[in-house]
């Protein structure tokens, strides 16, 4: 892992830097499995200032962020319950691509189970896109199983993860 990162809690001046890592590593991961007006429009939305804001000052989840020298925004994460309150979700995880493979992402999941051990949550979940191969090998790697009762088909594919916390 890299010793010039810095991990925390987003605030809310972390915004344009997960804006930009999440246009970063969206354009690397779905280039060829999304068209190019699909993914400018998701980020759009998914990642707007007031999207972000919300998220960030949720009181249902938490937001995590990487960053380099304790600046710029390299990585991010967020889980908390999903819709049903029956189960913890990982929202969302992504590295820019020029900071992947270094254990970025793995130290953001370490911090997320350290969380959930501590509250006492024995599993959560997540989703990836069957395509993304890079996504799903990480995931794999870091002990989640494909748990395919529970993928989307009307999501464009999206294979469910799920990791059992020991």
């Amino acid at each position: 892992m890299d010793d010039d990162i810095v991990y925390a809690t987003a605030t809310l001046a972390d915004i344009p830097g997960i804006q930009f890592t999440a246009e970063e590593a969206w354009r690397a991961a779905y280039r060829g499995i999304f068209a190019d007006s699909f993914i400018t429009s998701f980020l759009s939305q998914a990642y707007s200032t007031e999207t972000l804001r919300l998220a960030i000052e949720s009181d249902r989840s938490t937001f995590l962020v990487a960053k380099e020298d304790g600046v710029a925004v390299v990585g991010y994460c967020q889980f908390g319950p999903d819709l049903t309150e029956d189960s913890i979700e990982l929202y969302r995880l992504y590295i820019d691509p020029d900071y992947q493979r270094i254990g970025i992402g793995g130290h953001l999941l370490e911090m997320v189970e350290d969380q959930l051990r501590g509250d006492k949550i024995t599993e959560y979940y997540c989703y990836v896109h069957a395509e993304n191969e890079i996504g799903k090998a990480f995931f794999f790697k870091h002990g989640f199983s494909h748990d395919s009762s529970r993928d989307r088909a009307d999501l464009n594919g999206e294979w469910c993860m799920v990791k059992r916390l020991g």
